[in-house]
Protein backbone atom coordinates (compact mmCIF):
# COMPACT_ATOMS: atom_id res chain seq x y z
CA UNK A 1 0.00 0.00 0.00
CA UNK A 2 1.10 3.56 -0.70
CA UNK A 3 1.85 5.38 2.39
CA UNK A 4 1.07 8.83 0.65
CA UNK A 5 -0.55 10.20 -2.21
CA UNK A 6 -0.40 13.43 -4.00
CA UNK A 7 -1.54 14.99 -7.01
CA UNK A 8 -3.57 18.06 -8.43
CA UNK A 9 -7.57 17.83 -7.74
CA UNK A 10 -8.06 18.03 -11.16
CA UNK A 11 -6.83 14.16 -11.47
CA UNK A 12 -7.21 12.93 -7.82
CA UNK A 13 -8.11 9.73 -7.51
CA UNK A 14 -11.20 8.96 -5.84
CA UNK A 15 -10.63 6.28 -3.77
CA UNK A 16 -12.83 7.52 -1.17
CA UNK A 17 -15.65 5.85 -3.30
CA UNK A 18 -14.63 2.55 -2.23
CA UNK A 19 -13.98 3.14 1.86
CA UNK A 20 -15.60 4.99 4.21
CA UNK A 21 -14.82 4.60 7.77
CA UNK A 22 -16.51 7.23 10.19
CA UNK A 23 -18.21 6.40 13.71
CA UNK A 24 -19.80 2.92 13.83
CA UNK A 25 -22.81 2.20 15.39
CA UNK A 26 -24.38 -1.83 15.91
CA UNK A 27 -27.87 -0.59 15.15
CA UNK A 28 -30.12 1.33 12.56
CA UNK A 29 -32.24 3.49 15.25
CA UNK A 30 -34.85 5.31 14.90
CA UNK A 31 -32.97 8.97 15.13
CA UNK A 32 -30.84 7.66 12.95
CA UNK A 33 -33.77 7.10 10.44
CA UNK A 34 -34.79 10.87 10.98
CA UNK A 35 -31.62 12.69 10.63
CA UNK A 36 -31.34 10.03 7.40
CA UNK A 37 -34.48 11.02 5.66
CA UNK A 38 -34.23 14.84 6.48
CA UNK A 39 -31.86 15.45 4.39
CA UNK A 40 -32.44 12.19 1.41
CA UNK A 41 -36.17 11.81 2.17
CA UNK A 42 -37.97 8.62 2.95
CA UNK A 43 -36.46 5.15 2.31
CA UNK A 44 -39.43 3.21 1.04
CA UNK A 45 -39.74 1.26 3.90
CA UNK A 46 -39.87 0.85 7.49
CA UNK A 47 -36.97 1.81 10.49
CA UNK A 48 -35.33 -1.28 11.61
CA UNK A 49 -32.31 -2.62 13.05
CA UNK A 50 -29.93 -4.58 11.23
CA UNK A 51 -27.42 -5.84 13.86
CA UNK A 52 -23.38 -5.88 13.20
CA UNK A 53 -22.55 -9.77 13.31
CA UNK A 54 -19.03 -8.87 11.59
CA UNK A 55 -16.09 -6.65 10.71
CA UNK A 56 -16.79 -7.59 7.08
CA UNK A 57 -13.83 -9.73 6.52
CA UNK A 58 -14.67 -13.09 4.81
CA UNK A 59 -18.42 -12.24 5.53
CA UNK A 60 -20.76 -13.55 2.75
CA UNK A 61 -24.00 -11.02 2.37
CA UNK A 62 -27.48 -12.42 2.56
CA UNK A 63 -29.42 -11.80 -0.51
CA UNK A 64 -33.14 -13.79 -0.88
CA UNK A 65 -32.83 -17.47 -2.77
CA UNK A 66 -34.75 -16.61 -5.55
CA UNK A 67 -32.26 -14.11 -6.90
CA UNK A 68 -31.25 -14.57 -10.34
CA UNK A 69 -28.63 -17.07 -11.80
CA UNK A 70 -24.90 -15.44 -11.61
CA UNK A 71 -24.63 -14.31 -15.19
CA UNK A 72 -22.05 -11.26 -16.68
CA UNK A 73 -24.87 -8.64 -16.36
CA UNK A 74 -24.36 -9.23 -12.24
CA UNK A 75 -20.97 -8.58 -12.55
CA UNK A 76 -20.82 -5.85 -14.88
CA UNK A 77 -22.17 -3.55 -12.23
CA UNK A 78 -18.95 -3.38 -11.12
CA UNK A 79 -16.51 -3.26 -14.42
CA UNK A 80 -12.96 -4.04 -13.27
CA UNK A 81 -10.87 -3.91 -16.86
CA UNK A 82 -7.55 -2.46 -16.91
CA UNK A 83 -8.31 0.79 -17.97
CA UNK A 84 -11.84 1.61 -17.08
CA UNK A 85 -11.61 5.74 -16.23
CA UNK A 86 -14.58 7.35 -14.34
CA UNK A 87 -14.89 11.22 -13.55
CA UNK A 88 -17.05 12.84 -10.86
CA UNK A 89 -18.23 16.05 -10.29
CA UNK A 90 -18.04 16.70 -6.66
CA UNK A 91 -20.58 19.24 -4.87
CA UNK A 92 -21.82 19.65 -1.15
CA UNK A 93 -25.06 20.94 0.55
CA UNK A 94 -23.18 22.42 3.50
CA UNK A 95 -25.84 26.04 3.86
CA UNK A 96 -23.83 26.87 6.77
CA UNK A 97 -20.33 26.64 5.92
CA UNK A 98 -19.95 26.00 2.09
CA UNK A 99 -16.69 24.18 1.17
CA UNK A 100 -16.72 26.18 -2.62
CA UNK A 101 -17.22 25.37 -6.15
CA UNK A 102 -17.61 21.72 -7.38
CA UNK A 103 -14.69 20.23 -8.58
CA UNK A 104 -13.91 16.43 -10.52
CA UNK A 105 -12.39 13.70 -9.33
CA UNK A 106 -11.03 10.58 -11.24
CA UNK A 107 -10.77 6.74 -11.02
CA UNK A 108 -9.27 4.50 -12.97
CA UNK A 109 -7.86 0.68 -12.87
CA UNK A 110 -4.52 0.74 -14.19
CA UNK A 111 -3.60 -3.05 -13.63
CA UNK A 112 -3.91 -6.80 -11.90
CA UNK A 113 -1.47 -8.28 -9.07
CA UNK A 114 -1.16 -11.67 -7.86
CA UNK A 115 -1.24 -11.14 -3.56
CA UNK A 116 -0.14 -13.19 -0.71
CA UNK A 117 -3.60 -15.35 -0.91
CA UNK A 118 -3.37 -16.37 -4.24
CA UNK A 119 -5.93 -14.19 -5.40
CA UNK A 120 -5.24 -11.80 -8.03
CA UNK A 121 -6.68 -8.17 -7.71
CA UNK A 122 -7.41 -5.82 -9.79
CA UNK A 123 -5.41 -1.64 -9.29
CA UNK A 124 -7.65 0.98 -8.37
CA UNK A 125 -5.36 4.00 -7.14
CA UNK A 126 -3.97 2.22 -3.91
CA UNK A 127 -6.45 -0.06 -3.66
CA UNK A 128 -6.35 -3.77 -4.36
CA UNK A 129 -10.05 -4.92 -5.94
CA UNK A 130 -11.41 -7.81 -7.11
CA UNK A 131 -14.68 -9.64 -8.31
CA UNK A 132 -15.60 -13.07 -7.09
CA UNK A 133 -17.22 -14.88 -10.00
CA UNK A 134 -18.99 -17.49 -8.17
CA UNK A 135 -20.52 -15.11 -5.61
CA UNK A 136 -20.44 -11.64 -7.05
CA UNK A 137 -19.09 -10.01 -4.19
CA UNK A 138 -16.66 -7.63 -4.35
CA UNK A 139 -13.66 -7.56 -1.65
CA UNK A 140 -10.84 -5.55 -1.30
CA UNK A 141 -7.41 -6.63 -0.35
CA UNK A 142 -6.58 -5.70 3.37
CA UNK A 143 -2.88 -6.20 4.63
CA UNK A 144 -2.66 -8.36 6.79
CA UNK A 145 -6.34 -9.80 7.42
CA UNK A 146 -7.02 -10.67 3.11
CA UNK A 147 -10.32 -10.19 1.42
CA UNK A 148 -12.48 -7.53 3.09
CA UNK A 149 -16.27 -7.36 1.46
CA UNK A 150 -17.45 -4.25 0.36
CA UNK A 151 -19.81 -4.88 -2.52
CA UNK A 152 -22.93 -7.61 -3.08
CA UNK A 153 -23.53 -7.82 -6.47
CA UNK A 154 -26.50 -10.27 -6.10
CA UNK A 155 -28.30 -8.75 -3.41
CA UNK A 156 -31.91 -7.23 -4.45
CA UNK A 157 -34.29 -5.13 -2.42
CA UNK A 158 -34.41 -5.51 1.22
CA UNK A 159 -31.20 -7.92 1.34
CA UNK A 160 -28.52 -6.55 3.24
CA UNK A 161 -24.85 -7.51 4.17
CA UNK A 162 -21.88 -6.55 6.28
CA UNK A 163 -18.59 -4.21 4.62
CA UNK A 164 -15.85 -3.39 5.39
CA UNK A 165 -15.48 -2.24 9.02
CA UNK A 166 -18.78 -3.27 10.21
CA UNK A 167 -21.00 -0.92 8.18
CA UNK A 168 -24.38 -2.87 7.80
CA UNK A 169 -25.17 -1.88 4.15
CA UNK A 170 -29.08 -2.53 2.07
CA UNK A 171 -30.00 -2.93 -0.98
CA UNK A 172 -33.24 -0.33 -0.82
CA UNK A 173 -34.52 -0.65 -4.85
CA UNK A 174 -34.02 -1.21 -8.29
CA UNK A 175 -34.50 0.93 -11.13
CA UNK A 176 -34.41 1.56 -14.75
CA UNK A 177 -32.98 4.99 -15.43
CA UNK A 178 -30.94 6.54 -18.14
CA UNK A 179 -26.94 6.89 -17.47
CA UNK A 180 -24.53 9.15 -19.36
CA UNK A 181 -27.33 8.10 -22.52
CA UNK A 182 -27.68 4.49 -22.28
CA UNK A 183 -30.80 2.85 -20.15
CA UNK A 184 -29.77 0.29 -17.39
CA UNK A 185 -30.38 -1.43 -14.44
CA UNK A 186 -28.98 0.69 -10.65
CA UNK A 187 -29.21 -0.81 -7.54
CA UNK A 188 -28.97 2.10 -4.50
CA UNK A 189 -27.80 1.10 -0.90
CA UNK A 190 -27.86 3.21 2.05
CA UNK A 191 -25.07 2.64 4.76
CA UNK A 192 -26.06 2.74 8.21
CA UNK A 193 -24.18 3.93 10.95
CA UNK A 194 -24.11 7.07 12.93
CA UNK A 195 -24.22 9.47 9.60
CA UNK A 196 -25.56 7.72 6.99
CA UNK A 197 -24.21 7.02 3.47
CA UNK A 198 -25.35 5.55 -0.14
CA UNK A 199 -24.00 4.67 -3.28
CA UNK A 200 -25.81 3.83 -6.61
CA UNK A 201 -23.97 1.00 -8.67
CA UNK A 202 -25.71 0.93 -12.54
CA UNK A 203 -25.32 -2.18 -14.70
CA UNK A 204 -22.07 -1.52 -17.30
CA UNK A 205 -21.13 1.70 -15.57
CA UNK A 206 -20.33 1.04 -11.68
CA UNK A 207 -20.76 3.52 -8.74
CA UNK A 208 -22.62 6.20 -10.51
CA UNK A 209 -23.20 8.06 -7.61
CA UNK A 210 -21.61 8.56 -4.28
CA UNK A 211 -23.03 10.29 -1.16
CA UNK A 212 -21.10 10.78 2.35
CA UNK A 213 -22.11 12.42 5.07
CA UNK A 214 -19.14 14.61 6.05
CA UNK A 215 -18.29 15.68 9.88
CA UNK A 216 -18.26 19.78 9.53
CA UNK A 217 -16.39 19.99 12.25
CA UNK A 218 -17.31 23.85 13.84
CA UNK A 219 -20.33 23.24 11.09
CA UNK A 220 -23.56 21.01 11.20
CA UNK A 221 -22.60 17.60 9.26
CA UNK A 222 -23.24 17.68 5.68
CA UNK A 223 -23.95 15.77 2.36
CA UNK A 224 -20.76 15.93 0.05
CA UNK A 225 -22.13 13.86 -3.36
CA UNK A 226 -20.22 12.50 -6.24
CA UNK A 227 -22.27 11.99 -9.45
CA UNK A 228 -20.57 10.56 -12.43
CA UNK A 229 -19.94 12.55 -15.74
CA UNK A 230 -18.25 10.26 -18.13
CA UNK A 231 -16.92 6.72 -17.81
CA UNK A 232 -14.85 5.07 -20.01
CA UNK A 233 -15.24 0.95 -19.26
CA UNK A 234 -13.85 -1.71 -21.60
CA UNK A 235 -12.62 0.98 -24.27
CA UNK A 236 -16.45 2.42 -24.73
CA UNK A 237 -16.86 5.85 -24.21
CA UNK A 238 -19.91 7.62 -21.99
CA UNK A 239 -20.54 10.97 -21.22
CA UNK A 240 -17.94 13.73 -21.82
CA UNK A 241 -14.73 14.07 -20.49
CA UNK A 242 -14.41 17.44 -18.61
CA UNK A 243 -10.91 19.12 -19.13
CA UNK A 244 -10.51 20.30 -15.68
CA UNK A 245 -7.87 22.59 -16.61
CA UNK A 246 -10.28 24.67 -18.71
CA UNK A 247 -13.05 24.64 -15.99
CA UNK A 248 -12.62 28.21 -14.58
CA UNK A 249 -8.92 28.37 -14.94
CA UNK A 250 -8.04 31.01 -11.85
CA UNK A 251 -5.67 29.63 -9.26
CA UNK A 252 -7.01 29.74 -5.56
CA UNK A 253 -7.18 33.24 -3.90
CA UNK A 254 -5.57 32.28 -0.85
CA UNK A 255 -4.01 29.43 1.01
CA UNK A 256 -6.30 26.90 2.35
CA UNK A 257 -5.80 23.96 4.32
CA UNK A 258 -9.12 21.87 4.35
CA UNK A 259 -10.17 19.63 7.27
CA UNK A 260 -9.18 15.82 6.98
CA UNK A 261 -11.80 13.35 5.55
CA UNK A 262 -12.88 10.85 6.89
CA UNK A 263 -11.64 11.89 10.49
CA UNK A 264 -11.83 9.81 12.39
CA UNK A 265 -10.29 6.93 10.19
CA UNK A 266 -8.91 4.05 9.93
CA UNK A 267 -6.19 3.34 7.93
CA UNK A 268 -6.35 6.23 5.46
CA UNK A 269 -7.78 9.92 5.42
CA UNK A 270 -7.22 12.74 2.46
CA UNK A 271 -6.08 16.48 3.32
CA UNK A 272 -6.55 18.97 0.98
CA UNK A 273 -5.04 22.04 0.19
CA UNK A 274 -4.91 25.43 -1.97
CA UNK A 275 -2.12 27.33 -3.05
CA UNK A 276 -2.71 30.63 -4.55
CA UNK A 277 0.58 31.05 -6.04
CA UNK A 278 4.07 29.45 -6.55
CA UNK A 279 5.31 28.63 -2.75
CA UNK A 280 7.41 25.95 -1.13
CA UNK A 281 4.87 23.89 0.40
CA UNK A 282 5.32 21.27 3.72
CA UNK A 283 2.66 18.81 4.87
CA UNK A 284 3.79 17.46 7.73
CA UNK A 285 2.04 15.09 10.42
CA UNK A 286 2.72 15.12 14.19
CA UNK A 287 1.47 13.44 17.44
CA UNK A 288 0.95 14.30 20.78
CA UNK A 289 4.42 15.08 21.91
CA UNK A 290 5.15 17.27 18.78
CA UNK A 291 6.74 14.23 17.01
CA UNK A 292 7.20 13.82 13.62
CA UNK A 293 5.64 11.14 12.12
CA UNK A 294 4.98 11.52 8.29
CA UNK A 295 5.81 14.27 5.73
CA UNK A 296 3.22 14.24 2.91
CA UNK A 297 4.57 17.10 0.79
CA UNK A 298 7.68 19.38 0.86
CA UNK A 299 8.78 20.86 -1.91
CA UNK A 300 7.61 23.82 -4.73
CA UNK A 301 3.95 23.80 -5.65
CA UNK A 302 2.43 25.42 -8.50
CA UNK A 303 -0.76 27.42 -8.02
CA UNK A 304 -3.64 24.80 -7.86
CA UNK A 305 -5.58 22.44 -5.25
CA UNK A 306 -3.95 19.23 -4.22
CA UNK A 307 -4.85 16.44 -2.03
CA UNK A 308 -2.53 14.22 0.31
CA UNK A 309 -3.53 10.79 1.01
CA UNK A 310 -1.73 9.65 4.99
CA UNK A 311 -2.03 5.36 5.53
CA UNK A 312 -1.84 5.58 9.36
CA UNK A 313 -1.58 1.45 9.25
CA UNK A 314 0.71 0.81 11.80
CA UNK A 315 0.32 3.81 13.96
CA UNK A 316 -1.23 3.44 17.61
CA UNK A 317 -5.13 4.90 17.79
CA UNK A 318 -5.21 8.26 19.26
CA UNK A 319 -5.03 12.39 18.24
CA UNK A 320 -2.36 13.80 15.58
CA UNK A 321 -1.70 16.98 14.19
CA UNK A 322 -1.27 18.09 10.32
CA UNK A 323 0.30 21.35 9.78
CA UNK A 324 0.94 23.29 6.41
CA UNK A 325 3.86 25.31 6.44
CA UNK A 326 3.57 27.75 3.02
CA UNK A 327 5.70 31.23 2.76
CA UNK A 328 4.59 32.70 6.06
CA UNK A 329 1.66 30.61 6.74
CA UNK A 330 1.54 28.07 9.41
CA UNK A 331 -2.05 26.50 9.62
CA UNK A 332 -2.33 23.58 12.16
CA UNK A 333 -5.70 20.76 12.00
CA UNK A 334 -6.43 17.69 14.10
CA UNK A 335 -7.07 14.18 13.01
CA UNK A 336 -8.27 11.23 14.85
CA UNK A 337 -6.74 7.78 14.03
CA UNK A 338 -9.09 4.66 15.08
CA UNK A 339 -7.19 1.28 14.88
Amino acid sequence: MFLAWEEPMKTRSAFFLFLITPFLTTEYSASQAEFWESANGPRGGEVYSLAVSTSGYDAEPAYSSDAPPLSDSILSFFPLHTGDFWQYVVYDSNNFCPSGDPFYSTLEVIGDTLMSNGHTYKIVGSWYLRVDTASANVYRFDDPFGDCLIDSLRADVGSSFTSCGGIPTECTSVDTITVLGTTTTTKQFWQYFVFGAGYTLARGFGKTQVINNVDGGVCPPYLEVHDLVYARIDSVEYGTLVDVMEDGGLPPASFVLEQNYPNPFNPSTTIQYAVPKISHIALKIYDVLGREVATLADQVKSPGKYASKWDASGKPSGIYFYRLRAGDLVETKKLVVLQ
